[in-house]
């Protein structure tokens, strides 16, 4: 039963995220399996390349302050 509660709330923890999402036009969500709370360490490989590819593709050039 108690794998049932956990379950239910990440559900919802998710699907309230996805409603958040969809209002930010540039915003990924990205769900890594078999993976806990610390992702960037869990599945550091993954993270990685996930964020590096996210930065790439909304990189912005920094305007020269005079």
């Amino acid at each position: 039963m108690w794998l049932y509660r956990i379950l239910t709330l990440i559900l919802m923890f998710v699907n309230e995220l996805r409603a958040d999402l969809r209002e930010d036009e540039i915003s990924e969500l990205v769900i890594l399996g078999q993976c806990g709370h610390v992702c960037n360490i869990e599945k550091a490989d993954d993270f990685i390349q996930i964020s590096l590819g996210f930065m790439s593709k909304h990189k912005t050039r920094a305007k020269k302050v005079i």
